[in-house]
């Protein structure tokens, strides 16, 4: 007869896969200091008999950090960017990959005003046409 998981099981298993995460965030800012994060997001579920979800998200102060980030951990950016009515709009990146056993998931964004906006499409149109 299998042996019933002991329910405190669940918390042991919680209490290493936080420990491995907030690891992991100490060992990043400890290595890389200069590089901007404007906050962190520390995800861990078990029970006693499944574990999952361990993970860790960055959000960088703005689009340059993140690539500063990605290029630190290896991580491929998709890149987004939302015009606005007004002119403006809003630029975003974001990618995601294990480092350490750990999903790290990265963003950054910034706005852009009337002129970055036109500045950027002509870009991306450029890149289109070339």
């Amino acid at each position: 007869m299998p042996k019933k998981p002991n329910p405190l099981d669940a918390i042991d298993l919680f209490e290493s896969r936080a420990f491995r995460v907030g690891q992991l965030a100490r060992r990043l800012r400890t290595e890389h200091p200069r590089l901007g994060i404007e906050d962190l997001q520390a995800q861990v579920f078990s029970s006693a008999t499944y574990s999952r979800a361990l993970s860790l998200d960055i959000t960088a102060t703005d689009v340059t950090q993140a690539r500063a980030w990605a290029d630190v951990l290896d991580i491929e950016l998709a890149h987004k960017v939302t015009a606005y009515e007004y002119g403006g709009g809003y630029e975003s990146v974001t990618g995601e990959a294990t480092v350490d056993g750990v999903l790290v998931t990265l963003h950054g964004g910034r706005m852009l005003s009337a002129d970055e906006m036109a500045t950027v499409l002509a870009g991306e149109m450029a890149a289109v046409h070339s």
